[in-house]
């Protein structure tokens, strides 16, 4: 039987930390089965996404997580 995890990622890749200024950053790649490229919001693009889930949350239409 096979765990969960491995049915939705084929491969993880971490590189080496790198510091900068005192503080620890570590970049990791997933690599998901099935899923295609996802890019990750910028964080204006993720309060744009927010604001509109509030909004529609005012206004009744709840939306599932």
């Amino acid at each position: 039987m096979r765990a969960w995890g491995e049915k939705i990622y084929d491969t993880i890749v971490v590189y080496a930390p790198k510091y900068l200024d005192g503080k620890r950053y570590q970049v990791v790649d997933i690599y998901y089965s099935g899923v295609g490229i996802l890019r990750e919001l910028s964080p204006e693009e993720m309060e744009e996404a927010f604001q509109k889930r509030l909004a529609k949350q005012s206004q009744g239409k709840e939306i599932p997580a």
